[in-house]
């Protein structure tokens, strides 16, 4: 067993060896909104929320993106954390601000574009169908 000199003070004084996250994996931690931690350990006096964020990765330009959970307990934040990476493998994204009228002018853009589009190649096939049949 290789043993690193950083972790040989931990394991020599009995203390367990933290696991470093692998990359990518979520991240959670307390924000305290200002105030001096009371209780570093549990948190239980403190005033704040646990905070939980997914890495989304990067854009075009290199900025990160994350999507953001809160939660007045760790375990809520990590089933909410659950939830949001259920949500992104369906291909689903919800936004607080989403509203029914954005979703109305999303469904007539696409569903109207591609309605057109149909109808235009439905009367170029019908005008070639005349055009063979010897219609005028």
């Amino acid at each position: 067993m290789i043993i690193r000199e950083s972790n040989r003070e931990s394991i020599e004084s009995g203390q367990p060896v933290a696991k470093r996250r692998g990359r990518g994996e979520d991240s959670v931690f307390y924000d305290h909104e200002g105030t001096p931690c009371k209780d570093a350990t549990f948190h239980l006096s403190c005033r704040g929320r646990w905070r939980g964020q997914i890495d989304l990765g990067r854009d075009a330009t290199g900025k990160r993106h994350f999507r953001r959970v809160s939660g007045r307990t760790k375990t809520e934040v990590y089933g909410k954390l659950d939830a949001a990476h259920k949500e992104i493998d369906r291909g689903v994204t919800t936004s607080a601000t989403y509203t029914v009228t954005q979703a109305v002018e999303d469904w007539l853009t696409d569903v109207m574009a591609l309605a057109v589009a149909c109808l235009a190649m439905v009367i170029v096939m019908l005008v070639q169908l005349g055009a063979a049949a010897g219609v005028r």
